[in-house]
């Protein structure tokens, strides 16, 4: 399954989201490549995961600046 992102806007998000999926991968697995991997890998991307992605991360960053 390939990602897709249902809505109009928040791409930056979605594609953040996705990126933090092959980045837990590569740091996990250190794989030799990734080519194999992708599809599977953001397969599971979804815009309400990615929606939960963005709470974190704005949380995070809020912790930041206090």
């Amino acid at each position: 399954m390939e990602p897709q992102q249902r809505i109009n806007y928040d791409c930056g998000i979605y594609m953040l989201y996705c990126m933090d999926i092959i980045a837990h991968y590569i740091v996990d697995k250190s794989p030799l490549t990734l080519l194999d991997e992708i599809k599977k890998l953001t397969g599971s991307c979804t815009a309400s995961k990615a929606e939960k992605f963005r709470a974190a991360l704005r949380d995070k960053m809020q912790e930041l600046v206090e």
